[in-house]
């Protein structure tokens, strides 16, 4: 379905709007980024958002929040919150504790699931073009790599991620220095909650065998992979997927390798926001 100026006009904004969430957002920005008149904004986003202007933003920043407490440990509860925009860590923690239901320490301590707040089911989401698509062929070296596996319910794989962000951190292996992989074995969908796996990898070019996380070492392997670049949240990576799996495949007739499916992440939240997330999508061939 095309997207209309109205939905367009809306998308502009949530994007400029989680582009920004570090620095101050007055009406009068958002109005000349959206078009819309000042007088219609706030019922517009309320009407499909499901939440006021003000509310939203703070949501926003809240799930941020909520991120780099469960997964950057080096910073303080008062960095996050001032990154957040609250100039007092009290009410930060208010906020915080009205949507997690825990003080930010508590929710540091204490939380083992992906860190999201759930927004009403009017939520305005991206629109995929499978037309702007492209797949370019390419060949891979063996690519040795650092694994931390997740076996078991999808929903809570970001606790698996938690810990190998913990391990690269103390492993001196963060993004900056050693690529960061996933590899895909099946659709969460399509096989039952404990059989489900994932792996988590960061390149590297010494073996490791280290008990205390569960890493070990294994190779991605070389060869034609037929990769898509993809700008979006994970949420939205079934779109690319489909198209490789479906229209491209069908289209192009290559044979595929008994190799899974190989995700590189290049830039990932909450570095950048969640629609800027860019990731190259992998998929082995003859």
């Amino acid at each position: 379905m095309p997207v209309n100026f109205h939905q367009q006009n809306l998308i502009t904004l949530t994007q400029y709007i989680d582009s920004n969430l570090t620095q101050p957002l007055t009406l009068s920005q958002l109005t000349k980024i959206s078009g819309f008149s000042a007088y219609h904004l706030h019922r517009i986003l309320s009407a499909h958002l499901g939440l006021p202007l003000n509310q939203y933003i703070q949501v926003k920043r809240l799930e941020k929040a909520a991120y780099q407490l469960s997964y950057r440990k080096h910073m303080t509860i008062t960095d996050i919150a001032f990154d957040a925009g609250f100039s007092y860590v009290e009410s930060f923690s208010r906020a915080f504790k009205s949507y997690f239901g825990h003080s930010p320490r508590q929710y540091r301590q204490t939380n083992t699931k992906q860190p999201e707040i759930t927004l009403p089911p009017r939520r305005i989401a991206m629109p995929i073009e499978q037309e702007k698509f492209t797949v370019s062929i390419i060949n891979l070296p063996d690519i040795q790599v650092a694994t931390l596996r997740h076996i078991g319910d999808p929903n809570n794989v970001m606790t698996t991620v938690g810990k190998f962000i913990e391990w690269r951190r103390q492993y001196h292996t963060p993004p900056s220095v050693s690529d960061t992989y996933n590899l895909l074995y099946a659709d969460p969908d399509d096989v039952e909650p404990q059989d489900y796996q994932f792996d988590i990898c960061a390149q590297t070019d010494q073996p490791i065998e280290n008990q205390d996380y569960g890493v070990f070492t294994q190779k991605i392997a070389g060869g034609r992979y037929a990769m898509l670049k993809f700008t979006g949240p994970d949420s939205q990576l079934s779109y690319p997927l489909s198209y490789l799996y479906g229209t491209w495949l069908e289209q192009q007739g290559h044979e595929l390798r008994d190799a899974p499916c190989v995700i590189k992440r290049i830039k990932m939240f909450p570095d950048v926001p969640h629609h800027l997330t860019e990731i190259e999508i992998l998929l082995p061939i003859n």
